[in-house]
């Protein structure tokens, strides 16, 4: 398998479909230049294009892929470690994301994962915050929007975080490290 150097030091990753050819791309965190999909294009050798990086600024620490909107297609989330918010970009279905929002969540963000956190059939988000020591959970509001962040204290520098049916009762529960 051909090796691929993304940046030295990039700290995150998420696989998936993102252009919706039937083949796994990823979506890579840099510290120095924000985000960028590395494209598979069917051969040994993957794209690589930039994909925001005055959006999410720099040492980006988390990348979660769902689909935030319904339309079938993986959107992407991010956090950077400099800024109080995560970022989220739309996919049009092509694999281009032009539609980007910012949402305020707590200080330092670490990890960001997706789930139904209120059984509406979308998906929310759960930021774990290393300099507020608290979790924040944002609500997708139906529409690919984020609603105000929900924190919860959790104790001294949470560095990542699950969203998972951990107690088999049918709803998503949060724990962190």
């Amino acid at each position: 398998s051909p090796r691929i150097q993304v940046d030295s030091g990039a700290q995150t990753f998420a696989v998936g479909d993102v252009d919706g050819d039937g083949d796994l791309d990823l979506v890579v965190g840099r510290p120095s230049s924000g985000l960028i999909i590395l494209r598979n294009n069917g051969t040994p050798v993957l794209d690589v294009e930039p994909l925001s990086a005055e959006a999410i600024g720099t040492n980006a620490t988390s990348v979660a892929l769902g689909d935030l909107d319904g339309d079938g297609d993986l959107d992407v989330v991010a956090s950077s470690r400099y800024q109080s918010q995560i970022l989220r970009m739309l996919n049009d279905g092509t694999g281009a994301f032009s539609s980007r929002a910012n949402s305020d969540v707590g200080s330092s963000p670490k990890s960001v994962v997706l789930g139904d956190a209120d059984g509406d059939g979308d998906l929310d988000a759960v930021v774990a915050n290393g300099s507020s020591n608290n979790v924040s959970l944002l609500r997708n509001d139906g529409t690919a929007g984020f609603g105000a962040s929900i924190n919860f204290d959790v104790g001294s520098s949470p560095q990542r975080v699950v969203f998972k049916d951990l107690d088999g009762d049918g709803d998503l529960d949060i724990a962190t490290v």
